[in-house]
């Protein structure tokens, strides 16, 4: 059962039952959404970084055919995935490397904030930026071919101390249309009474005169939006469908100066380039309100099919308490906004990261980490989000009539199934690099095209993901980037008022033939049969064990193909799930069991849970060593079936939080070697070993509920 806003281990009997009263509606859906309702569901969450590494806040764009690239900052060069299948399995863009990840965008080191945008062509344009003391380059990238190759630029702004790049898209670039970038600089302001150089939020517009064919590359001069000391959190910047106008929401620091106590927005218009007005645009900043005594932490804004603007944003007082969610709204384009209404979080006490999402007028969508944990001594340690050690999920509201003056918005619905983090997430008022930062800054919310709500997040339940005691986000620890799809309830798509989305699976899953390819610097392979997933699924043997099982194109021979590029010895043919935990203090394990054959030689079975070892390019990265043989067969046919009998101490993290496996998630791999080499060891706070693989197919999840 998916209950609202209720972690599910943590419910008692009385209130299971005031819950189950309150939400009839969902009998019988789970989080399926099997029943038509208007009670937003969602899907199985999916694993899209089979392959990831580094901290994830991960970036989504989906295109005009329903094809979404996520991107996430991975040091010293971000990543960026395709899914060709509405978000059912992920595969980095054929563009990057195979077995890193890496795009040929800048041969400088630039991985530290990534952003990926879409276009009404379908264009992709990806930015990748590290900060501006570690390096001085504005990446910016398009493909013209889904991500199949990528035109670039190392210098996309002429400033070298730009942080958080962010797009903006207006039509096609290519066509009438424009792109825009906005960005942080560093130490730009030196107009702040304060008398310490401040951040400025800053844009620029692309593509210039004469140089079309560079939209999305260069850009033309950067503009200053926001006056002395007006800056800030820095959101993502949107246009406006009905006049066109650039809004870029972020936080301020007002008279108090103890941190940002003021949400504001910044309105920029395009207009000719020209001596006087060298970046085509002109910006005014205008105030939505101060927030009294407050801190402001994220700002995010969204802009409905009609042109009304809606900022949310999370607040925390300065001297402690809840951190909770408001909203305001402008009909006039941003000129006047309606009074802060705060957003009914039943019961969570910590809210951060808000992003929000609008379809049609009044239709908005948000999505949010929350936990019912609270920073038990305020003004202490990092403080904030910082030390509520508690089980953070993602939650989902959804307003119908945010024109109105109190909108109503539904209850909390926990769209990540389960808890994703335990322990603290740093933020405001300590900053990222105050308490554990592995989840990064945020977390993205798409509207699809059914007007279906899209969310990527982080999943840090694995060996690797919370190292107790240690707060450097960039020390080693590993978070899953994730994706999850609404398939029921309502939409924010008058027209199309209800989700009519695929079923959560459970304990087994198809896949579609032909796509077990071999992707590399720009080329994709055709389909390999004896790595093709055609099914997957775990059942209880009856013996103490679970049996796991996939069904493959072709097993008659286990040999690697010839004719792929891909001059791997080893296959892999492996399926992972997650198993959170009551008590373990990394929140839970990333477990998995797979068969491997060495040159097509006789197959060994294995179990294990996954480590972390570092990429090529220095990056630390996820890898799935086994640890113990177990027991297995496959058969030499097409299509051919491989049977794992997995032990259920080997199946649960300790204390698990029940006997589900979430996210089950199955896929093929090809290595230069074993996938046990060299053997994992706990080093320090690590978990550390196994080998890097080149991906070749991926099934949609689906999760293992014990009958």
């Amino acid at each position: 059962m998916c209950l609202l806003g209720v972690p599910l281990h943590r419910t008692r009997a009385p209130v299971l039952a005031l819950v189950v009263a309150s939400f009839v509606a969902l009998e019988g859906a789970g989080c399926g959404g099997h029943r038509e309702s208007s009670v937003p569901t969602f899907g199985r969450p999916t694993i899209i970084g089979v392959q990831a590494g580094g901290n994830s806040e991960p970036g989504l764009a989906i295109d005009t055919r329903g094809r979404l690239y996520v991107t996430s900052p991975v040091w010293p060069f971000s990543a960026l995935w395709r899914s060709l299948d509405g978000g059912a399995s992920f595969k980095w863009v054929p563009a990057a490397d195979a077995d890193t990840g890496r795009l040929a965008t800048c041969r400088l080191p630039t991985g530290g904030d990534s952003e990926v945008a879409t276009d009404s062509a379908d264009h992709v344009y990806f930015s990748d930026r590290l900060a501006a003391e570690a390096s001085p380059y504005n990446t910016s990238a398009r493909s013209d071919n889904e991500g199949s190759m990528f035109r670039s630029s190392c210098n996309a702004v002429s400033n070298h101390s730009t942080d958080r790049p962010w797009y903006a898209v207006d039509g096609d670039p290519l066509a009438g249309g424009s792109i825009y970038l906005a960005v942080a600089i560093i130490g730009g302001d030196r107009r702040c009474t304060a008398g310490e150089p401040e951040d400025e939020l800053a844009l620029a517009r692309s593509p210039i005169r004469g140089k079309r064919a560079e939209a999305g590359i260069s850009f033309g001069p950067l503009t200053v939006a926001t006056g002395p000391c007006a800056m800030g959190a820095l959101g993502e910047p949107k246009v406006s469908p009905a006049t066109h106008h650039i809004f870029v929401p972020h936080s301020a620091a007002a008279a108090k100066r103890r941190g940002a106590d003021e949400v504001r927005v910044a309105r920029c218009e395009r207009t000719r380039f020209s001596r006087t007005v060298p970046s085509g645009l002109r910006c005014v900043d205008r105030a939505v309100t101060a927030t009294r005594g407050s801190f402001v932490g994220g700002v995010t804004l969204a802009i409905d099919r009609a042109g009304n603007l809606y900022v949310v944003w999370d607040q925390l007082p300065f001297g402690g308490g809840d951190s909770r969610l408001f909203l305001s709204g402008s009909r006039d384009d941003g000129r006047t906004w309606t009074a802060p209404v705060e957003i009914s979080t039943s019961g969570l006490r910590t809210n951060i990261f808000p992003w929000a999402a609008a379809g049609d007028p009044g239709r908005v969508d948000l999505a949010w980490y929350g936990t019912r944990a609270l920073d038990p001594r305020p003004n202490h340690g990092c403080d904030g989000p910082a030390d509520a050690n508690g089980e953070w999920g993602v939650y989902f509201a959804q307003t119908l009539d945010g024109l109105a003056r109190k909108p109503t918005f539904t209850k909390p619905v926990l769209a990540s199934e389960t808890f994703v983090h335990r322990g603290g997430i740093a933020g405001v008022p300590g900053g990222k690099f105050c308490g554990n930062g592995v989840l990064g800054d945020f977390l993205q919310l798409r509207i699809g095209l059914q007007g279906e709500a899209n969310i990527v997040y982080a999943d840090s339940n694995n060996a690797n993901g919370v190292y107790p005691g240690s707060n450097d986000p960039n020390g080693g620890q590993l978070a899953h980037p994730m994706f999850v799809r609404q398939n029921g309830g309502t939409s924010v798509d008058s027209a199309r008022p209800l989700v009519h989305g695929r079923p959560a699976a459970s304990d087994h899953v198809r896949d579609p033939a032909g796509d077990a390819t071999f992707g590399a610097s720009g080329r994709v392979s055709h389909s390999l049969p004896n790595l093709d997933i055609r099914g997957s699924s775990i059942a209880s043997d009856g013996d103490g064990n679970l049996r796991v099982t996939l069904e493959v194109g072709d097993l008659s021979s286990l040999a690697p193909g010839t004719s792929s590029r891909d001059h791997d010895t080893h296959l892999v043919w492996l399926v992972q799930w997650f198993s959170p935990s009551q008590t373990d203090p990394h929140g839970g394990k990333n477990l998995f069991a797979y068969m491997e054959s060495a040159n097509g030689r006789a197959p060994s079975f294995w179990v294990g849970e996954s480590a972390e070892a570092q990429l090529p390019t220095r990056a630390p990265g996820f890898t799935y060593p086994g640890v113990k043989r177990v027991k297995g067969s496959y058969t030499r046919t097409a299509p051919g079936t491989i049977t794992i009998e997995v032990p259920m101490s080997d199946a649960y993290a300790a204390n698990p939080v029940s006997r589900t496996l979430y996210s089950v998630t199955t896929s093929t791999m090809t290595l230069a070697g074993s996938a046990s080499t060299p053997a994992p060891q706990r080093i320090g706070l690590a978990y550390l070993g196994g080998s890097f693989f080149n991906l070749i197919d991926s099934a949609p999840s689906y999760d293992f509920i014990p009958s």
